[in-house]
């Protein structure tokens, strides 16, 4: 695990779940800085990382939008996820799913969708297949017990602004395990991050 600010082969402590949580300092093999990390590890001609990135806003292509909202908001803004979206092999995006936050064309591009691969939301899991530059919904989360696949579609259809393409296979989402959910909670006490 890498982290840009100068993190490198880390091991996550429990109870601070950030990524630049400093009391993942003493666990890191090498301490350095930001131009070595993304200009080494993560840029370098032996690139073999994968980046998870979140995002305020991403369309179909993957593109992401966490700048600013062209006369309404400025956002976070880029920070390092240009360069480790750019050079990584491949890159996971996390982002809540609804209309202003999964659009059909984002207004600025803080990165390029290139190496986005796979984007994971609150309502399921998106990939780009058979070569296509576009998402394709692969796994649907049920937002209720025994939800039918066709329901629950058509409610990811209301959170998606363009149009939906649906894998054949389409495989529903398998609940975490208790094990799963004792490490989540483990590194969040305070459900910050997790909820309740």
């Amino acid at each position: 695990m890498m982290a840009e600010i100068g993190m490198y082969g880390y091991l996550p402590r429990a109870s601070d779940p950030t990524i630049f949580g400093y009391y993942n300092m003493p666990t890191c093999k090498i301490l350095n800085n930001i131009e070595t990390m993304l200009g080494v590890f993560v840029g370098g001609p032996t690139n073999q990382c994968m980046s998870v990135l979140a995002a305020g806003q991403a369309d179909k292509f993957g593109n992401v939008n966490s700048t600013k909202i062209p006369g309404v908001a400025y956002l976070v803004g880029s920070g390092g996820s240009n360069d480790i979206a750019t050079n990584s092999r491949e890159t996971i995006l996390v982002v809540s799913a609804g209309k202003s936050r999964l659009v059909e064309k984002v207004p600025y591009i803080t990165f390029p969708g290139k190496n986005v691969r796979t984007m994971v939301t609150d309502v399921g899991v998106f990939e780009k297949l058979g070569g296509k530059d576009t998402f394709t919904l692969t796994t649907y989360i049920p937002s209720k017990a025994n939800q039918r696949a066709e329901d629950a579609i058509a409610e990811i259809k209301e959170k998606v602004s363009w149009k939906l393409d649906v894998a054949p296979n389409l495989k529903q989402a398998v609940p975490p395990t208790r094990d799963e959910i004792t490490m989540l909670r483990l590194f969040d006490p305070k459900r910050v991050f997790i909820g309740s």
